[in-house]
């Protein structure tokens, strides 16, 4: 079974990315649900790690991916050791930086084994109302940001939004990623890791006045 949880608004849209189980998570909590999984991967933690531990089957796997830090702080001190006499494993999921890492991902998108969702485009002059659309749980797949000169000429306004629908209808052998609730503003948005652990800063400044 390949269960997901998000909103009323996208629950056919994980559907057509291969759930074959949806819940909305304004009317039901998967943790107190009874059932259990053999892995968790979750993009809005906020719950506390007891109540992931007790979700998981013998042996599963739960993955912080984004949410609060309270439960990141959980995750981090307390899950090795409260999953470990059930054999369990509640851990951050650590994505390694570098162009080289993501040569993998590219050979599988080109390849038609993984699609990629873009729900919306905006220009960078209206990345504020991307960030809008996505902090009201709007967002089905990516949200990109581009400069006016990488997008289409066809587009006569250019202060339109304009939505490029993706490709819901499963190919065999297609792998699909769920990306409701992830973003990526681009290019250059933040040029640094957004990771809570591994951000980069630019050095400060040690020049003598």
């Amino acid at each position: 079974m390949s269960p997901g949880v998000d909103n009323a608004e996208k629950l056919e849209f994980m559907r057509s990315l291969g759930a074959d189980h949806v819940i909305d998570y304004t009317r039901e909590d998967f943790t107190r649900n009874g059932r259990t999984y053999d892995l968790i991967l979750d993009l809005a933690a906020h719950r506390s790690v007891f109540a992931y531990r007790g979700s998981l089957t013998p042996g599963g796997r739960y993955l912080y991916v984004g949410g609060s830090m309270a439960t990141l702080l959980q995750i981090l001190l307390i899950g090795p050791l409260i999953g470990r006499a059930e054999g369990k494993k509640l851990r951050l999921l650590v994505v390694r930086l570098g162009v080289q890492h993501l040569a993998p991902i590219v050979e599988l998108c080109q390849a038609g084994k993984i699609a990629i969702f873009i729900d919306r485009r905006y220009q960078l002059s209206d990345v504020p109302e991307a960030m809008r659309y996505l902090g009201e749980g709007h967002a089905k797949g990516k949200v990109l940001a581009s400069s006016p000169s990488s997008l289409p000429m066809a587009d006569a306004d250019p202060t339109a939004v304009r939505r490029e629908p993706g490709r819901t209808m499963p190919r065999r052998g297609c792998r699909r990623v769920p990306t409701a609730a992830a973003a990526h503003i681009a290019p250059g948005a933040d040029r640094g890791a957004t990771h809570p652990l591994g951000r980069r800063r630019s050095p400060p400044d040690r020049r003598r006045v």
